[in-house]
């Protein structure tokens, strides 16, 4: 996977943790504008904004469907983690899913070329050793 498409990978991974926190920090914004307004509040007010937020609701079902989908197949194919992380990685996935993701998006896709590289250097600093 070339760094693109991992920058990419990481922007949609984040996206879904970015709008749980904005959601809260707007709902929340919203209940003290409602308890501290002093003008009469019609709760029937929003019901039309529903449409327009019903589109860009599913388009970021389908997104965060695909990434958990993504990252079940990516660490089901993973060979550097043993059958054990695996099924606590899966675990994990599935209870936190949103703040998860990002952490193996990290650690399991980001970093994996930089462990490679350095394996790889190890590999032949070890030889040229060996050989003088």
């Amino acid at each position: 996977m070339n760094k693109t498409v991992k920058i990419l990978l990481g922007i949609f991974t984040f996206l879904p943790l970015v709008v749980v926190i904005g959601s809260v920090v707007l709902t929340i914004y919203e209940i003290l504008a409602l308890v501290f307004s002093t003008e009469p509040v019609n709760p029937f007010l929003f019901i039309p904004y529903i449409a327009y937020v019903f589109p860009f609701i599913l388009i970021f079902m389908a997104i965060y469907l695909l990434l958990g989908i993504f990252y079940l197949v990516h660490l089901l194919q993973n060979r550097q983690l043993d059958n054990e992380k695996k099924i606590l990685w899966i675990a994990v996935l599935f209870a936190f899913n949103a703040f998860s993701m990002p952490a193996y998006w990290y650690i399991h896709v980001w970093s994996d070329e930089s462990v490679q590289t350095e394996k790889k250097y190890q590999m032949d600093y070890d030889s040229s050793r060996t050989e003088s």
